[in-house]
């Protein structure tokens, strides 16, 4: 038999968040063929109820214009009692060097919108920034600098003596639709209000 709630216990509050995007096209030099791992790294007090957090998509070759298309969907819906960790989206691009070693093309971030909305963000890309020794001996034992684990790039602690340099961008598409957050007290607005 089912275990009655006592009368006095309060139901959790909690909000949902639901994110559809599109890894849409981007533009990084220097490569032939890339494909992404997308990774949404948010809160802990944030409970992923739909989805995965991480996904890879396909190997996407560049066209006459140097644009790689993708079009490669991503889907996750969140519950959560706090805004606080909202989430955000790490964008690693892979391609293989001359010798066809996979190696990093280019790190970008973006911020899920707090207001729902469809947008489409341009994200900029980064790589490690060295030294032109570095870079050298970099190609040659085929040892290019890469972030162990690239979730470092949310968490503000962890960037001292990371210097970078751009190198490219890719557009996303953003959906997002929220539930109970008005109920819960927040209030983010309207885009026209936002914008």
């Amino acid at each position: 038999m089912p275990k009655k709630k006592h009368p006095t216990e309060k139901k959790l509050l909690r909000f949902t968040l639901k994110v559809r995007g599109e890894l849409q096209i981007g533009e990084l030099p220097g490569c032939r063929d890339v494909y992404c791992r997308i990774i949404l790294v948010a809160g802990e007090q944030w409970e992923l109820t739909k989805g995965t957090e991480e996904t890879i998509s396909q190997i996407s070759r560049c066209n006459t214009n140097n644009i790689f298309v993708w079009n490669f969907p991503f889907d996750v819906t969140y519950k959560s009692s706090t805004p606080f960790g909202w989430p955000r989206i790490i964008f690693c691009a892979y391609g293989p060097d001359i010798f066809g070693r996979d190696v990093i093309r280019g790190y970008g971030l973006a911020q899920v919108p707090v207001v729902p909305q469809c947008c489409e963000k341009t994200v900029n890309m980064f790589v490690p920034n060295l030294s032109p020794w570095k870079k050298f001996t970099a190609f040659i034992t085929g040892h290019r600098p890469e972030l162990m684990d690239p979730r470092c790039l949310v968490t503000a602690g962890n960037r001292d003596g990371f210097f970078v340099e751009t190198r490219g961008r890719i557009r996303v598409s953003l959906n997002v639709v929220t539930k109970s957050m008005q109920e819960m007290g927040y209030d983010f607005g309207t885009v026209n209000e936002v914008s």
